[in-house]
């Protein structure tokens, strides 16, 4: 019994780390549920149980995201962009939230100079084209 019991921890451990590895939700479910009656450590099956809530978190973020992109408005856009930050997401991770960032940006300058070329005021312009040239080359 002992060696059935040091066999299965051995498996289900090696099944939690690999799905920590390949992050794949689904997998990682399974596995942190044998790893939980299998008894692992606490500290591994907390380390999977945050790991499965980003993944979760992933999902809802990225299709926040194509939601907002799509609508032509900015602030359901920056909500979006707030939710991924506030959730401790960042642009380097994700490649949606990167895009959506430069999208917010693009959208927020293009509103600004078009107010200018309206009002035919244009002083100031200058600051704004460097800073997109900046955006840009980055």
């Amino acid at each position: 019994l002992a060696a059935w019991q040091e066999s299965r921890l051995k498996r289900a451990r090696q099944e939690l780390e690999t799905a920590l590895r390949y992050l794949d939700e689904d997998f990682l479910k399974e596995s942190l549920e044998l790893a939980k009656t299998a008894g692992i450590d606490e500290e591994s099956i907390e380390k999977a149980t945050r790991q499965l809530a980003r993944l979760r978190m992933v999902d809802e973020v990225n299709k926040m995201l194509d939601k907002a992109m799509e609508d032509p408005e900015l602030e359901p856009l920056e909500k979006a962009i707030q939710t991924a930050h506030s959730n401790f997401f960042v642009e380097e991770e994700m490649d949606m939230l990167w895009s959506g960032s430069l999208q917010a940006r693009l959208r927020f300058w293009a509103k600004e100079i078009q107010a200018a070329v309206q009002v035919r005021q244009a002083e100031g312009l200058e600051k704004v084209v460097s800073g997109a040239e900046r955006l840009v080359e980055r």
